[in-house]
């Protein structure tokens, strides 16, 4: 998965010295640019253990490996949740948020040490429609740390 042409600027830009990668970004800009994919490419390029001169991922190592099959456990998506909309669950609807439970699962994630030693990598797609608690946890989240 590469960036679109139109983004290469950035991508550049913000890759130009991956040392000093801050530890919150936040991607904006019109629906169907793009944003998330180039989320999810910074996200597979930051976590390759061979990435290319231009800081692309490889592709092939076992940080490109996990990714291409969405099970590494140093990346965590989050997107809008989905309820059951009766008591069979296989009937599934949006909730049309992010929801706090989404935000509290992180918790079991991002304490723990990386399996390979390289970032541990959160992507919250349409941050914008987090559930008021939701975005209350996550805040709470950015600013005090657990000591785990």
């Amino acid at each position: 998965m590469t960036v679109f042409p139109w983004q290469k600027a950035a991508w550049q830009k913000l890759l130009s010295n991956p040392d000093k990668m801050p530890d919150v970004l936040l991607l904006d800009g019109p629906d169907g640019h793009g944003k998330l994919r180039f989320a999810q490419c910074l996200a597979q390029s930051l976590l390759c253990l061979q990435p290319d001169d231009d800081h692309t991922a490889c592709g092939h190592c076992q940080s490109c490996y996990w990714f291409s099959t969405y099970n590494h456990p140093d990346y965590v998506f989050i997107g809008i949740a989905e309820e059951s909309s009766t008591s069979d669950s296989s009937s599934k609807r949006h909730s049309g948020h992010i929801l706090i439970e989404q935000i509290r699962a992180l918790d079991d994630i991002v304490y723990q040490t990386t399996h390979l030693g390289k970032a541990r990598i959160v992507v919250i797609d349409q941050v914008d429609r987090l559930h008021p608690n939701a975005a209350n946890a996550f805040l709470k989240k950015l600013e005090e740390p657990s000591l785990h």
